[in-house]
């Protein structure tokens, strides 16, 4: 029963880890195929499932990114002169990558860029105004600039933390999805412009441009330079200072472009289910007994022990699965248990944490034949 029981566990875990890990895979290999095929080639179909993979691409990219950062990588969203917590199962490894409250600009830019890809994509083949082409040209190349500055400023810890090279993946598709629109937008535009003859003036112009490397280049270029003239008068009124654009970058500790000395790390003090048992009005949380943790004496209750033993089965059925689950607690925990100061706040947060409990108790009763065992004897030493 038990072998049985470990398989499934196994198997359960399998299915999470491979369904975080196939999502990036296909979906590049889907950008990439499309990356070589122009829109007009492409049947209504495939247009289709062309437009659903760019849409896909930013947001559960972006979901996918967020949980590797935070499971694998150890980047926590801490400022410089904040400490990192570190002596967990899965240490914080790292202050945040930008800084906090300069860094909209690079948010907004690459939402705006996002945008103008998919109306390019769904406006295909319509003819649109010159300078309206123009800007989500240079809007959607933006994104491009702000991956370039991300992917340096992560290149520092490469060799320190191999799982950086993973956040690599959504700039190259962001870029192969950004240079086939692009494509595809001038392409489009030269073919209407030439629909009623040869085009004069300004059509003139601009498909020679258009039609051309050097002219498609200096077109992207010269787009980009209003975006940032626009972001620069705002940072500037909205007090942020005429250096804001840099700061973003500089002003963080621990990568490429940051030019701030962190203070020491702290070590891994607490466990927040801890602090319930022992913080939280009796009646409610129930404290059952005295237990041992790292040599030293706690107040445990039920809801401790429960989530104690689901992580003691994870780590024992599927040890790769635990240390991620572990390394999230971990680095979300601390700020929690520094939070519950008073009998009231872990009275909510063990209120909080019973449909979680419910469900580590279900695991537990799924998948070990003696769960009630294992739960009695956490905090025991044995």
């Amino acid at each position: 029963m038990k072998v049985a029981t470990a398989g499934i566990g196994e198997v359960i875990a399998f299915m999470i880890i491979a369904a975080f890990v196939a999502l990036p895979i296909v979906l590049t290999g889907y950008n990439f195929y499309f990356f070589v095929k122009p829109f007009g080639t492409l049947t209504p179909k495939k247009q289709r499932t062309r437009f659903l993979c760019y849409l896909a691409t930013p947001i559960l990219g972006e979901l996918c990114q967020g949980l590797w950062i935070s499971m694998f990588v150890g980047v926590s969203m801490k400022q410089w002169n904040e400490p990192i917590i570190t002596g967990g199962a899965s240490d914080e490894n790292f202050h945040s990558l930008t800084a906090s409250g300069l860094d909209w600009w690079m948010y907004t830019l690459l939402l705006l860029s996002v945008l103008a890809v998919w109306f390019m994509n769904v406006r295909y083949d319509t003819r649109k105004p010159p300078l309206v082409s123009v800007l989500l040209i240079g809007l959607a190349a933006s994104a491009n600039v702000v991956s370039l500055l991300y992917c340096i400023q992560l290149s520092k810890n490469l060799e320190k933390e191999a799982n950086i090279l993973v956040l690599y993946v959504l700039p190259v598709n962001w870029l192969l999805i950004t240079l086939r629109t692009l494509a595809d937008e001038f392409a489009s535009q030269v073919k209407l412009m030439r629909e009623n003859g040869e085009p004069t003036g300004l059509n003139a112009f601009l498909c020679k441009l258009f039609t051309s490397n050097g002219g498609r280049f200096g077109v992207i270029f010269t787009s980009l330079v209003p975006i940032a003239a626009v972001v620069f008068i705002i940072q500037i009124l909205a007090g942020q200072g005429a250096d804001a654009f840099v700061k973003t970058f500089t002003d963080t500790a621990d990568w490429t472009f940051s030019q701030q000395t962190p203070p020491p790390p702290e070590y891994y003090e607490g466990h927040y289910l801890c602090t319930v048992a022992a913080g939280g009005h009796h009646k409610l949380v129930k404290p059952t007994r005295y237990g041992v943790r790292r040599g030293e004496r706690i107040i445990v209750n039920r809801q401790l022990c429960i989530a104690n033993a689901f992580e003691d089965l994870i780590a024992e059925r599927t040890p790769r699965f635990h240390k991620a689950v572990r390394g999230f607690y971990d680095r979300h925990g601390y700020p929690i248990c520094r939070f519950i100061t008073t009998p009231l706040r872990a009275d909510i947060t063990y209120l909080l944490m019973k449909p979680l409990e419910w469900v580590f108790l279900a695991v537990l009763y799924l998948f070990d034949p003696q769960p009630e065992r294992r739960i009695a004897r956490q905090y025991t030493g044995r």
